[in-house]
């Protein structure tokens, strides 16, 4: 009897061996069907994969009782499936199940903001505005170097959006990039079909590591050199960013106002293939504001993102077309600073600027280049002080092609040495956005008054606070300035914000200006004033562009 149950125990065996090769064959083959469209016919498929670690939402699941959450034991010859309604982050997966819970709840109250946004909409239902992801696989616009959009290609762009980063293919489904991204597409792209995005990225981030551009984990390391050269990317750029965007960006990729750019991170001295931080290499390069750009057809007029930027309200490109170069407003006397952001500001760039011109033109002989000031003066005070915080900032490639040209730095500039003036140039490191404020502020570019700036994007001050550090406004020329900045409903907006029956009542003493955008300002102010009711119904993403406010937000 012993011996009888030994042998059927060794069958047994037997047969789960059997069934687990039988079903890693069959797995075998489905992930072949997924990638294959990106290779060529030449190319050398891809080897093992841990189907474990699929969860790539082109993958669905038909159950008896129809389409719906599959939130099963995962075993190692199944597959976990996200319904693509949802976004995905790895953070939110537990050894081998799904938390959907924590998932729902991000979605759940991105929607709700969807929805309010929806309710303000005059014409056009709920599906038509808002085409909510199917569970077939999405046929993503291929994103090429150049614009889809016959309209673009015809009429030029009325603002070029650029989102410099290297991260993009591998960004998860709840990275904030996607939510930044769709703020754009809310804020500036809604009522113009001209707007245009240009994604300039890495290609080396999906050729070391395209199993995160498509949402799998491969089981054994390669090195770049033993993937296929012919591998599809734009065509697997155009699948990662297309699954995991919003409802309104999508629509702009659909409707053909996305580019895609890879960058030569060697070409602008970048840190590495994967690391553009900073991007002073690119930024303060003469060629990059005429090489990544398209002729006749990309705005001179750019609005430069990050991933840690938000929208907030209405961005009007034909309000701002007249100046050089806006982003927040740099910080001034560091002793007015609140604590939060003491611990970030250690200099005063109102007393540095003046010493980093005179260390500019050094060489400069008196008496010559009259066009160039001696000294920096009254930059700062009687209203004036020096803007531009750079992760979220409004751009004349115009004048920062003038900039450069007229102070180059001898290593990031791209040009000839010969061509590098003795009397202005750069040879220290500085940040690309002090770089331009500078030597914009010397030829006398046109700029804005740090309140005006505030108007654009909060970083380290709220408008109000700018005129305890730098000096008052009078309320003729703040209204003067909103109508400009913000357009004919910018009144509304702005006496709305200093009611506090419009938020949930709060203190008048608490309310702020809120901006048209804001830039990582969790380093410079407390969760209490950024949680407040005001921010959260006058810029209802940005609890989601923080990684720390939407681990969070989902507990």
């Amino acid at each position: 009897m012993g011996s009888q149950n030994k042998v059927i125990k060794i069958k047994q065996r037997h047969f789960f061996y059997l069934a687990t090769i039988s079903a890693s064959l069959i797995f075998l083959i489905e992930v072949k069907s997924l990638i294959s469209p990106f290779i060529s016919s030449s190319g050398r498929e891809l080897g093992n994969v841990d189907r474990r670690n699929i969860v790539d939402s082109s993958l669905h699941v038909r159950s008896s009782t129809g389409v719906g959450l599959i939130a099963q034991a995962v075993t190692s010859t199944t597959v976990n499936i996200l319904p693509p309604q949802f976004p995905f982050t790895p953070d939110a997966v537990k050894g081998d199940s799904i938390d959907y819970e924590r998932l729902s709840l991000v979605r759940k109250k991105y929607d709700k903001e969807l929805t309010k946004y929806q309710n303000r909409k005059e014409s056009g239902t709920a599906e038509e505005e808002y085409p909510r992801i199917t569970w077939e696989t999405p046929i993503a616009p291929r994103l090429t170097t150049v614009y889809a959009s016959p309209e673009i290609l015809a009429k030029g762009c009325s603002i070029t959006v650029v989102f410099l980063d290297p991260r993009i293919p591998a960004a998860k489904y709840t990275d904030s990039t996607w939510y930044m991204l769709e703020s754009v597409a809310e804020h500036v792209g809604i009522d113009d079909d001209t707007v245009c995005v240009t994604l300039q990225t890495s290609s080396c981030v999906l050729q070391k590591d395209r199993s995160k551009a498509l949402g799998i984990n491969l089981s054994f390391e390669e090195s770049a050199e033993e993937y296929p050269e012919n591998l599809d990317l734009e065509g697997i750029m155009s699948e990662a960013v297309y699954r995991r965007s919003f409802p309104l960006f999508r629509k702009m990729l659909e409707k053909g106002q996305v580019r895609l750019n890879f960058i030569d991170h060697e070409k602008y001295h970048l840190p590495s293939c994967s690391d553009y931080y900073p991007p002073n290499g690119a930024l303060m390069n003469m060629h990059y504001w005429r090489d990544e750009f398209l002729d006749d057809i990309d705005s001179d007029l750019v609005l430069y993102v990050q991933k840690d930027s938000v929208l907030c309200h209405t961005l009007d490109p034909n309000n701002w077309r007249d100046i050089s170069f806006v982003g927040g407003p740099f910080p001034g006397d560091l002793e007015k600073l609140n604590a939060k952001a003491k611990i970030v500001h250690k200099q005063d760039i109102c007393k540095m600027a003046p010493k980093h011109w005179k260390h500019f033109t050094r060489d400069r002989v008196v008496g010559t280049n009259s066009h160039l000031p001696l000294e920096l003066t009254d930059i700062c005070g009687n209203g004036r002080g020096l803007v531009g915080n750079g992760g979220l900032s409004l751009r004349s490639r115009a004048w920062m092609s003038e900039s450069i040209m007229t102070c180059p730095h001898f290593d990031l500039s791209g040009l000839h040495e010969d061509l590098i003036p003795a009397y202005c140039n750069v040879n220290h490191d500085i940040n690309e956005d002090s770089y331009f404020s500078i030597i914009l502020n010397a030829i006398d570019a046109p700029l804005v008054i740090p309140w005006e700036a505030a108007l654009f994007s909060l970083e380290t001050y709220w408008a109000d606070k700018t005129e305890e550090i730098f000096g008052d406004v009078s309320f003729e020329e703040k209204h003067g300035i909103i109508a400009h900045r913000w357009g004919k409903d910018g009144l509304n907006k702005f006496h709305q914000m200093h009611n506090a029956a419009s938020y949930n009542k709060m203190d008048v003493k608490d309310l702020v200006i809120i901006p048209i955008g804001m830039h990582k300002p969790w380093l410079y102010h407390s969760p209490e004033v950024l949680k407040s009711p005001q921010v959260e119904k006058e810029c209802p993403l940005f609890k989601y562009i923080h990684a720390d406010h939407m681990i969070e937000n989902t507990k």
